[in-house]
């Protein structure tokens, strides 16, 4: 093998080798704002969850546009490839990043924040139709609409899809107890009771 092809060689693995580290590092970035967005806005740290959001969506934006940054003419196709790869993570990353922007904005006092809020969450539904915590914000939205039945309908896909998920627990409990649906509440908040032991229990 000639010196030339080899030098080639290595020119074709460091930019391979840079175009994965760099998609790595933004995908570990994403996970990291929306781990930290999501306990902000469990403080009430509005402006920190948004931000969380923000950041999260911008790394997986740079990872969309990485092809971009490929040169060598040889690389287009298993950069592509590696891309592909990853897709359906970096969906999932995308609705969870959304789901925080939404349930940020919906709490915020402007005007079009429930539209905004509305937007995100029909996104991060196409995107992840199976993931509970859309169903959850979606149902959040609703209650903060006075769509008080439709938002209990929601939290019940969401307990049927995640039958874990202590947030859809939750918004059933407080759904039905603005509707003053005393007769469902209890059930349901002792199937939240039980959860919320378990977590207890596993924590422990």
């Amino acid at each position: 093998k000639s010196t030339e092809a080899t030098h080639l060689e290595n020119k074709l693995a460091e930019e391979l080798a840079r175009f994965e580290k760099a998609n790595d590092d933004n995908l570990t970035l994403a996970v990291g704002a929306i781990t930290s967005g999501r306990a902000a806005l469990a403080q009430a740290k509005v402006a920190d969850g948004l931000g969380g959001a923000s950041a999260a969506i911008e790394a997986l934006d740079a990872v969309e546009k990485s092809l971009e940054t490929i040169k060598i003419e040889e690389n287009k196709a298993p950069a592509e490839k590696l891309l592909a790869a990853g897709k359906e993570k970096r969906q999932a990353l995308r609705a969870d990043a959304l789901v925080l922007r939404a349930c940020s904005t919906m709490h915020r006092d402007e005007g079009d924040a429930l539209k905004a809020a509305s937007d995100d969450l029909a996104t991060a539904k196409e995107l992840a139709p199976e993931l509970a915590d859309v169903l959850v914000a979606q149902g959040d939205l609703l209650v903060l609409q006075g769509k008080l039945q439709d938002g209990l309908s929601q939290y019940g896909q969401a307990v049927d899809k995640a039958p874990k998920s202590l947030p859809a627990h939750l918004g059933r409990v407080r759904a039905q107890w603005l509707l003053e649906s005393f007769q469902d509440l209890f059930p349901t908040v002792g199937a939240a009771l039980s959860l919320l032991d378990s977590v207890e229990l596993a924590a422990d």
